[in-house]
């Protein structure tokens, strides 16, 4: 098994042979045949080592007259060195102190979402966070941003069969207090 990125499955080597190809690509930024088409050629070569053991990946691509060239090297490694990825990631609630409303959320996930509750408020962690104590509930902040997350997944799964169409940017628009709500 190979394993380039964490995202990726693993790739056998029945699949993986030495191969190269080579492709133009057009990229529209608008209507066919108008200004803003660019032509890119791309060309990878895959080279499996003669002990099978590594597998090296050189991309070569020329954009708009811009050449950019890639080498990945990737070593093949054990079945058994992949089971960590195979196993279901840790949640939130297990991976950081007291995550109430965001509990089963992948903790890979959770810091990302944190982010998205900044831009979405336009405020910085410690607008509802105590500085150096993230897991204090001191704030009512803190307290009435759970009572929004609850809110809004509340909204999504009775009319929107659980897909995330409400989220906190939907009222806030990047302000602290939401826009929607008259003044």
């Amino acid at each position: 098994m190979w394993y380039a990125r964490r995202s990726e499955r693993p790739v056998g080597l029945a699949i993986i042979a030495r191969r190269s190809r080579s492709a133009q690509v057009r990229r529209k930024a608008g209507i066919p045949g108008t200004a803003g088409q660019r032509a890119q050629t791309i060309h990878d070569t895959y080279s499996l080592s003669a002990d099978g053991n590594t597998l090296t990946i050189h991309s070569a691509s020329n954009r708009d007259g811009k050449e950019n060239t890639q080498t990945i090297v990737l070593s093949r490694q054990p079945n058994d060195a992949g089971e960590a990825l195979r196993q279901p990631e840790i949640t939130a609630g297990k991976r950081f102190k007291n995550v109430m409303a965001l509990g089963d959320l992948p903790a890979s996930r959770f810091l990302d979402t944190m982010v998205g509750f900044n831009m979405s408020l336009g405020v910085e962690c410690e607008f509802c966070h105590v500085q150096k104590d993230f897991s204090s509930d001191e704030k009512k902040e803190k307290v009435t941003a759970r009572q929004m997350i609850d809110m809004t997944h509340g909204i999504n799964e009775q009319n929107f069969n659980g897909r995330t169409e409400i989220r906190c940017y939907t009222c806030h628009r990047g302000a602290e207090k939401p826009r929607s709500v008259p003044e």
